[in-house]
């Protein structure tokens, strides 16, 4: 039997021994209509609880199915552009520019996850990917060997940002303790590295280092 089969089920249960003292007495008939009343409103407020929590789970699935997506694409397309970086040969900035199809036709519903930290932490992951591909679509018709050696860097020090957002969001909505297992691979390691590197630059006011970075093999990426 239904939860809501249930509740119909009491309700009528709660009118019929209201209707023991006769059907001629009034109280009787007040009563049977309180529960009558009081059973539907409970009966609507439990089908209401179970449709939102069905929605709950459905947007926590698709839009970590998103990041899930955007996590091991962004992975590949940066594992890619600082090989290009290292082998001297100009890689191609608009490789960053992104949909989000699932985030942008949910942005107004996020309210339903019930989690406001949450519901704050996607939405600045998700505006740093918007600004990542706002940045990525700049160069579009811009041929790769016209693009200043700095520009290249720091877009891909924007990428890398995202990169370790979206990986943070993503184990968050895994469940994945802060213990475990953070990086799913060298490429991953390899954005948490940097992205502390940059930080500890900009803290000493040498940003213009970042920008003028020369990219050799990498090293020091072995899972976390």
């Amino acid at each position: 039997m239904s939860i809501e089969e249930l509740v119909r089920t009491s309700v009528q249960s709660g009118i019929e021994d209201a209707t023991i003292w006769g059907d001629t007495t009034p109280w009787s008939l007040l009563v049977g209509a309180a529960f009558a009343m009081t059973g539907g409103f409970i009966a609507q407020f439990v089908v209401w609880a179970i449709s939102l929590k069905h929605t709950k789970e459905a947007l926590r699935i698709a839009l970590r199915a998103e990041l899930k997506s955007i996590r091991e694409n962004l992975g590949t397309e940066l594992q890619g552009y600082r090989d290009s970086l290292r082998m001297s040969d100009p890689p191609t900035p608009t490789v960053f520019a992104r949909h989000m199809p699932i985030f942008l036709a949910n942005a107004s519903n996020l309210g339903q996850l019930r989690d406001n930290d949450l519901v704050e932490q996607i939405v600045e992951v998700y505006s740093g990917l918007q600004d990542l591909t706002d940045r990525a679509n700049q160069y579009k018709n811009v041929s790769n060997a016209s693009i200043g050696h700095s520009q290249l860097n720091e877009i891909q020090f924007s990428a890398t940002a995202a990169h370790v957002s979206v990986m943070k969001l993503h184990n968050t909505m895994c469940n994945v303790p802060q213990k475990g297992k953070l990086s799913r691979d060298n490429t991953e390691v390899e954005s948490r590295r940097l992205l502390a590197e940059i930080r500890d630059l900009h803290l000493q006011g040498k940003m213009s280092d970042a920008w003028e970075k020369v990219w050799t093999d990498s090293s020091n990426t072995e899972n976390d």
